[in-house]
C-alpha cells in the first residue's frame, strides 16, 4: 500500500473518530450533568457537519488533493522517460507542470514549461516539455499555437505517433484536412504496429465522408489489434449507414465484445443516420 493511501486512510479514520467523540460528549453531558438537550445541540451539530463535510471531500476526491509529484511521474512515465534525470530540481518543475495540467491550471503549466525550455538537453527533456506544452495550448483553445509547437518538434526530430496524431487532430479541427491526412500518415510510418494512427486516419476519412478509405484504415487497425474497440465501432457505424446489416452486425459484435457500450453504439448509429438522411 502506498504512503499516500495510508495517510488518506488515517485522515478518514480520524474524522470518523472526531464525529463519534462529538456525539459522545454531547450525550454524556446530557446524561451525567443533566444538561438540557438543546443547550449544546447546535455546537455538536456544527462539529459533526464540519467533520462530515471534510470526510465527504476526502472520499469523493479519491485523494487527488494529496497526490504528490511521484504520482505524476508514474502516470506519465512513458511520456517523460528520463527527462531531466540528471537534474532533480528541473524534473520536479516538470512534474509540477504535469500536476497543474491535470488540475486544469493550463496557464500556470504553460509558464513552467516555457521556463524549462532553455534547460532542455536530452531528447527526453525536449520531448516531455514540448509535448505537454502542445497539450496545454490545445486545451486552452490555442490550436494554431499548438500546431506551431508540434511542427517545431518535427523539425527537431523528436517525433512519435502521438505527436503526429495530435497534430493531425489539430489540423482536422482547423479544417485543414489535407495537412491532417499527411500528418496522420506520417504517424503510421513512425509506428506501423500501433493501431491508433490507423484508427485516427479512419476517423478523419469518415468525417470527410470518404467511407472506403475509412473502412480500409479501420480494418488495418483491427488487423493489428482485433479487439480495437473504436475501429470496430467505426466500421459498425459505416456499414449501418451503407445498409450492409450483415457487416454492421459483425463489427457491432466485435466492438461490444471489446467493451463498447451497446447503448452508445446504437445512439451513434442513429445520430449518423439522421445526419446522413438530412444530407440526402
Amino acid at each position: 500500500m502506498s504512503k499516500d493511501k495510508i495517510v488518506r486512510i488515517i485522515c478518514i479514520a480520524l474524522l470518523v473518530i472526531l464525529i463519534i467523540v462529538a456525539v459522545a460528549f454531547y450525550v454524556i453531558d446530557i446524561v451525567k450533568n443533566d444538561t438540557p438537550a438543546d443547550k449544546n445541540l447546535f455546537k455538536m451539530l456544527a462539529a459533526v457537519f464540519i467533520c462530515l463535510g471534510s470526510l465527504t471531500r476526502f472520499v469523493t476526491s479519491g485523494g487527488r488533493r494529496g497526490r504528490n509529484l511521484s504520482f505524476y511521474e508514474t502516470q506519465y512515465s512513458k511520456e517523460i522517460g528520463t527527462a531531466f534525470s540528471s537534474s532533480p530540481a528541473y524534473r520536479r518543475r516538470l512534474l509540477s507542470a504535469l500536476k497543474m495540467y491535470n488540475e486544469n491550471k493550463m496557464d500556470k503549466a504553460v509558464k513552467v514549461l516555457m521556463d524549462l525550455r532553455p534547460f532542455c538537453q536530452s531528447r527526453d527533456d525536449y520531448y516531455a516539455v514540448w509535448l505537454f506544452l502542445g497539450l496545454c495550448l490545445t486545451d486552452m483553445g490555442l490550436r494554431e499555437e499548438a500546431v506551431t509547437v508540434y511542427n517545431q518538434m518535427i523539425e527537431m526530430r523528436i517525433t512519435t505517433s502521438t505527436v503526429y496524431g495530435n497534430l493531425g487532430s489539430l489540423y482536422s479541427a482547423l479544417g485543414k484536412y489535407d495537412d491532417a491526412i499527411a500528418s496522420l500518415r506520417l504517424g503510421i510510418q513512425n509506428d506501423e504496429k500501433n493501431p491508433a494512427p490507423y484508427n485516427n486516419l479512419a476517423k478523419l476519412y469518415f468525417d470527410t465522408f470518404d467511407f472506403e478509405n475509412a473502412k480500409a484504415y479501420a480494418k488495418k487497425a483491427l488487423e493489428i489489434n482485433h479487439k480495437y474497440r473504436t475501429s470496430a465501432s467505426l466500421l459498425a457505424e459505416i456499414y449501418s449507414l451503407e445498409g450492409d446489416e450483415e457487416n454492421a452486425a459483425k463489427y457491432s459484435h466485435i466492438a461490444i465484445s471489446a467493451g463498447e457500450s451497446p447503448e452508445r453504439l446504437k445512439r451513434a448509429i442513429e445520430y449518423y443516420k439522421s445526419i446522413h438522411s438530412k444530407d440526402d
